[in-house]
């Protein structure tokens, strides 16, 4: 079956970022407070949100 969609087929999630960053000028902490936005606009319970702000946070990959 095609895929209904070919313009979003094939691409990540950090393929995206990238793009924010190299096409559109974003830094990484623009990129990194829309994902933060991304979490918190989550329904998640409270503490479920929290952990993951906390781990996004603490992971090393986003540190610079």
């Amino acid at each position: 079956m095609p895929d209904k969609n070919p313009k979003m087929s094939g691409n990540s999630l950090a393929q995206e970022y990238s793009c924010l960053e190299a096409q559109l000028g974003f830094s990484r902490d623009e990129i990194r407070t829309l994902i933060l936005q991304g979490i918190q606009a989550t329904w998640l319970p409270e503490d479920s949100n929290r952990q993951l702000i906390e781990s996004f946070r603490d992971d090393p990959a986003w540190q610079e």
